[in-house]
């Protein structure tokens, strides 16, 4: 966790170092300080080539320009001047750091030098100006999340509040809504939900791997969501919910789902698309699951081998219906469909495999089938087939076998608030309410669901979401089709 160092002179409360305070040439007793959300530790970088450029400006010349206001004279002795400020008994960490820029003699804050490309993250943490604290140094920091907070025993300040919370429970919209176990409760969920895991999803083989069909990135957002990158890649998918008693199916959290959506016609607003387009024959929660299946062609001790053959025939030579989708290199061609039954890989293995007192020619050993057989009850298609050796110099193959599977009775969903419940029930869309605009819900939620678990946040997130999609209207042109009106 960032925390922003940010320790006060505790001898006097002052929120600048002592070597800059004065009469300047314009009777400015006292110069008020830049306006500085990182400060800078003098112990720390006291050996860096600005502080040491700042210190011989100030210790040499006693006219030198104010840090603040450019027309400083030193009410310190010469003796002071000469003397390194502070000693090494009274060091202490100030508001304020500035650096001096060689070619223009302007004094810049390090958040300008970041700001100028001069400085970059790596050097605050070098110079002692962004601190990583754990949870056991927080126990003895104290800490304000806005410099507006900041008092005389304040030690640290954050950089961005919102990174007190981290990459899951940043996903969370308005969590400040929600009663905390909620937002606890998503923290666990929010891994679970099925959506894209990267770029490379569909040129690699997982043993399992679940994938949404069409995930969306979400219409309310929280600023952890566009720094990560979530809504590049996201998990889930928006939906019109209707918050009410439904059928009496609804209850304990259990949820309504709209069966068919009307066709989609090119003469409907953005609006009415917006609000029908999800539901189940039209893809909503809709994901395909991806699963590894693998052999090995051995080679074994007594020279014999197993080898992949062609689909059998019978007499008539007509080959049989569970060895369709099998080429003639025994393995089965991408993109065909494979039944439950179906054999995928025609595998054969020699009669004598474990008999090492065999001496004989490999090719003379009979062989029998050992396929690989398709043993899913729902039929999946071959997405991907590879072919390369382990390291014991084996010939491993993997098939990827998809399925597409559709939402059904007791699948699992949950909004981003902890409300987690299960189908209970899939209703045709002229069984289901409408409004005034003839729009149907893709979901019905029971309004139980609200009071006992305070959950807010997720209300505001339905009004935000309904907000977005309301601000758009019919515009003049062809090229113009819809704009934005909020």
């Amino acid at each position: 966790m960032f925390r922003a160092r940010y320790q006060l002179d505790d001898r006097n409360g002052n929120l600048w170092p002592p070597h800059i305070r004065g009469v300047c040439e314009r009777n400015h007793h006292r110069c008020q300080p830049v306006s500085a959300q990182i400060c800078l530790t003098i112990p720390q970088a006291s050996k860096s080539w600005e502080v040491q450029r700042v210190r011989q400006r100030v210790h040499q010349s006693p006219s030198a320009s104010c840090a603040y206001c450019g027309g400083w004279r030193s009410n310190l002795s010469p003796d002071d001047h000469r003397r390194e400020w502070p000693p090494e008994s009274h060091f202490r960490s100030y508001l304020g750091a500035f650096f001096l820029s060689q070619p223009t003699r302007q004094l810049l804050t390090p958040v300008q030098q970041l700001k100028k490309g001069n400085m970059v993250f790596d050097d605050f943490l070098r110079q002692g100006l962004v601190e990583y604290l754990d949870v056991n140094e927080e126990n003895d920091a104290f800490i304000a999340l806005y410099e507006s907070d900041i008092e005389p025993t304040t030690t640290h300040l954050e950089i961005e509040p919102f990174t007190i919370l981290g990459a899951v429970a940043g996903l969370i919209p308005y969590p400040h809504h929600n009663q905390s176990p909620r937002n606890t409760y998503q923290c666990a969920m929010g891994k679970q939900a099925i959506g894209a895991i990267g770029y490379n999803q569909f040129n690699r083989i997982d043993t399992l791997l679940y994938l949404s069909v069409y995930p969306q990135q979400p219409m309310v957002k929280s600023r952890t969501i566009e720094l990560i990158g979530y809504d590049k890649l996201p998990a889930g998918q928006n939906a019109t919910v209707a918050v009410m008693s439904y059928s009496g199916y609804d209850i304990e959290d259990a949820l309504i789902l709209n069966k068919v959506s009307p066709a989609y016609s090119l003469h409907r607003t953005l609006l009415n698309f917006l609000f029908t387009q999800a539901s189940l024959d039209r893809g909503y929660g809709r994901c395909q699951v991806l699963r590894k299946n693998a052999t090995l062609i051995r080679k074994y001790p007594n020279g014999t081998f197993d080898r992949l053959a062609d689909a059998p025939t019978d007499e008539n030579g007509v080959v049989a219906k569970r060895y369709d989708i099998i080429q003639a290199d025994g393995l089965p061609g991408v993109g065909e469909r494979v039944d439950p039954g179906d054999v995928y890989v025609n595998k054969q293995t020699p009669t004598n495999a474990s008999d090492n007192t065999f001496t004989g020619q490999a090719a003379s050993v009979p062989y029998k089938n050992t396929p690989l057989t398709y043993k899913s009850p729902v039929s999946g298609m071959i997405d991907k087939v590879l072919i390369s050796d382990t390291d014991n110099d084996q010939t491993l193959i993997k098939v990827l076998i998809r399925q597409t599977r559709r939402p059904e009775l007791g699948d699992k969903f949950s909004s981003r608030h902890g409300q987690k419940g299960v189908c209970g029930l899939i209703v045709n869309q002229e069984d289901l309410p409408f409004n005034e605009d003839g729009i149907v819900p893709d979901t019905i939620m029971n309004p139980h669901g609200f009071p006992s678990r305070m959950t807010v946040g997720k209300m505001i997130e339905l009004l935000a979401g309904k907000v977005c999609c309301s601000c758009f209207v019919r515009g003049a042109g062809a090229d113009d089709l819809y704009r934005p009106v909020c």
